[in-house]
């Protein structure tokens, strides 16, 4: 009797025993857990959805640029919650309070807390096969309720149409090129800010006779290497007067332009205002503006082609001039590639300080 006692406790310690192993097992690894008990460390369909659309609305507010400039990438994802916020959709199920409390207390996120990993540094129309959220590990989970086959992750693309589980080799593929992509532009952003900070494009003011002004402008290379620049649209000159706006030629599109250090280089284009004011009790009644800009050469004799435009334009009764003449300037502009020193072959928009004026005083 004592004998079969003593062989159910062993039978019966030994079921214990089992249940519990598997237990822990269950416990410690949810990748071994059958996908009919959930896993709520895995990622959340719905609450994705709404980071999603976050991301999305974020990039459209500002010209394309995902969330930067934060301490790491993580808090920069914090400036998200303006769009969507609800803290715990930034984290799967099982950490939600613990994201939440730890905002509350640092204003952020952190790596304990979040379970996506963010590559700050993408805008909306990069190449969609980078990645810019993704899953913190692989898993065969492909939501906290569903279980595949394939060890993997889910990732967010830069177009941000949808969410979607690659396989983990695929995805470390990704991951790499866009961590390349990433340190690329990087280094294209720091050569910008060389090219612009030496190729300094300014604009002229030349006075030809009372409220009659000539417009030029000048390409100064002011760093110690020789830089070449092809125009790849034409440079202009923009003029505004009042809440008019016009654009003017300043050289055309694939003039090459070298530059020895500290040499300057003249634009052909330039531009010419005069104006006639009329005057009633001491405020402007009306305004005439003669324009001449030139716009390019005689191909048979090189003799320069101008055009000449004269518009009159009425004022309100009674408006001082000084209000009319309120915001008056001329700017120059292009677009180059650019090659100067340890740059090489940069694409660069180049603008120069506005050149402000009076017109038209009595």
């Amino acid at each position: 009797m004592r004998k079969r006692i003593n062989q159910i406790a062993v039978i019966a310690l030994l079921v214990v025993l089992v249940a519990g192993i598997v237990f822990l097992i269950f416990k410690l690894d949810p990748e071994i857990r059958p996908g009919w008990l959930g896993n709520q460390m895995a990622h959340c369909p719905n609450c994705s959805s709404f980071l999603r659309i976050a991301m999305e609305s974020y990039a459209g507010d500002h010209d394309g640029w995902f969330p930067k400039g934060g301490k790491n990438p993580l808090d920069s994802l914090v400036q998200l919650l303006k769009y969507e916020n609800l803290v715990h959709v930034y984290t799967c199920h099982a950490l939600a309070q613990q994201l939440r409390d730890n905002y509350k207390k640092t204003g952020t996120f952190s790596e304990e807390d979040c379970c996506y990993r963010y590559n700050e540094g993408l805008r909306a129309e990069d190449p969609d096969d980078l990645i810019v959220l993704y899953y913190f590990k692989p898993t065969r989970w492909t939501s906290h309720s569903s279980k595949g086959s394939i060890l993997g992750r889910q990732v967010l693309s830069p177009s941000g149409q949808v969410w979607s589980c690659i396989p983990e080799a695929e995805f470390q593929e990704r991951q790499k090129k866009t961590l390349e992509f990433l340190l690329e532009r990087k280094r294209r952003s720091n050569d910008t800010g060389v090219a612009t900070a030496n190729l300094i494009l300014s604009v002229e003011c030349t006075t030809l006779a009372p409220n009659s002004y000539r417009f030029t402008a000048k390409l100064d290379n002011r760093s110690d290497s020789a830089s070449t620049v092809r125009l790849l649209e034409p440079a202009h000159l923009v003029h505004r007067q009042g809440q008019n706006c016009d654009s003017y030629f300043l050289d055309k599109e694939g003039t090459e332009i070298h530059l020895m250090p500290q040499e300057t280089y003249s634009f052909p284009g330039w531009l010419e205002l005069t104006v006639e004011d009329q005057f009633r009790d001491g405020k402007l009644e009306s305004r005439t503006t003669c324009k001449r800009d030139f716009t390019g050469s005689n191909a048979s004799d090189g003799t320069p082609l101008v055009n000449t435009e004269k518009e009159r334009s009425g004022s309100s009764p009674g408006v001082d001039v000084s209000i009319v003449n309120a915001g008056c300037y001329v700017k120059a502009y292009f677009r180059a590639n650019v090659t100067l020193g340890t740059v090489q072959d940069l694409d660069v928009v180049v603008k120069s300080q506005e050149c402000k004026y009076t017109l038209g005083n009595k």
